[in-house]
């Protein structure tokens, strides 16, 4: 929770020192579901998690913001079968990795005659943290266990498993609009950066998001 005051703190910061005020400024947030694809990626499953910031129009008609986005993968891997010995067992491991970027992004609007706009454009995000989990659970006709661990990667650790502190994609985004202050945005982001140099991994994200503007 420190980590995320903290950012957000940032995140206000990075717009005061561009001489913009709160007005006119929209605060996001919302959940994150990603996943990971590429060449040596075979069941990576979504993972939920949060994201938040501020953005504003600007004066070339753009939108910029900033945010706190989490991102990350899941995999689950079960195995049954019968031993002579033991019985039915059972074997399931299940792993969650969340990688926290504060990101940077720049819209285009494509305005419609309805409520409902569309934007295209591109985003940049810098490792923060990552934590994973691992979850192990055995059970036959005898014995029922469960062993989990957590790991938490700060930069040098991120660095030591040659993980890429820079993400870059493209934001494929569309708003409906409720009043003049609120509206829903549903966001995908299609990463081009490796998450790492020894995997050919890259982020994918579905975002769904409430705007209200100051």
């Amino acid at each position: 929770m420190k980590k995320m005051l903290i950012t957000l703190m940032l995140i206000t910061g990075l717009f005061a020192q561009s001489n913009m005020t709160l007005v006119g400024m929209t605060l996001v947030g919302g959940i994150n579901y990603s996943t990971i694809a590429g060449d040596d990626i075979d069941d990576a499953e979504n993972l939920r998690g949060f994201r938040f910031g501020i953005q504003k129009k600007l004066e070339n008609g753009l939108i910029g913001g900033v945010t706190y986005s989490q991102r990350g993968y899941s995999i689950s891997e079960k195995n049954s079968y019968y031993d002579n010995y033991y019985g039915d067992v059972t074997e399931e491991i299940k792993t969650k990795f969340k990688v926290n970027y504060l990101t940077a992004y720049v819209l285009k609007p494509i305005p419609m005659e309805t409520e409902i706009d569309f934007f295209v454009g591109g985003e940049l995000g810098y490792f923060m943290s990552a934590e994973l989990k691992l979850r192990a659970s055995y059970k036959d006709d005898a014995e029922d266990y469960t062993d989990s661990e957590t790991m938490d990667f700060d930069g040098d650790d991120w660095d030591d498993i040659d993980g890429n502190k820079l993400d870059y994609g493209f934001v494929f985004s569309g708003r409906y609009t409720i009043n003049s202050q609120m509206s829903i945005v549903g966001t995908y982001y299609f990463g081009l950066a490796e998450l790492t140099d020894a995997t050919d991994a890259k982020n994918r994200s579905f975002q769904i998001n409430l705007a209200y503007g100051l």
